[in-house]
């Protein structure tokens, strides 16, 4: 069937037919091409307008927690220690009655990536909906009740 006799020869032809697998090679192509952009997922972000927004005068809202993780791997809420056997607990207690679960996380630089997703991972298997990053303090001030 693909293989075909040459004149004179008493063989069959040694040469494979691609015709067949570029065909194949480009239906795949095609498949892949309107099916890659259906299943990019991608995380809304809020970011603030301008930097203006961010007034120091500004009084801290005291509905904002505020989970800090410090460089040795201290978690505090809203400057309060909080040890990591109670943490489960008091993150549940905290946003069980709150409408608004929504936490906000500081983590110094210097920790590892697998220490704040276990913080977040804790905080997310108790009752957080949201999750706001907080940059850490230019000025070394470590930690705080408002963002």
């Amino acid at each position: 069937m693909g293989m075909s006799q040459a004149a004179g020869s008493e063989g069959a032809m040694k040469d494979i037919n691609v015709t067949p697998v570029i065909d194949v090679m480009l239906v795949l192509l095609i498949i892949f091409m309107v099916v890659t952009p259906l299943t990019q997922a991608g995380h809304d972000v809020e970011l603030p307008e301008s930097a203006e927004d961010l007034r120091e005068d500004q009084e801290p809202d005291p509905n904002q927690l505020v989970l800090n993780i410090d460089a040795a791997g201290q978690v505090t809420i809203n400057k309060q220690p909080v040890s990591w056997d109670e943490l489960p607990l008091r993150i549940r207690d905290i946003f069980e009655t709150r409408a608004d679960k929504t936490i906000f996380l500081r983590a110094a630089p210097t920790l590892k990536y697998g220490e704040v997703i276990a913080v977040l991972d804790v905080a997310r298997g108790n009752g957080v909906e949201r999750v706001g990053i907080v940059p850490p303090d230019p000025y070394g001030g470590g930690g705080g009740g408002s963002p």
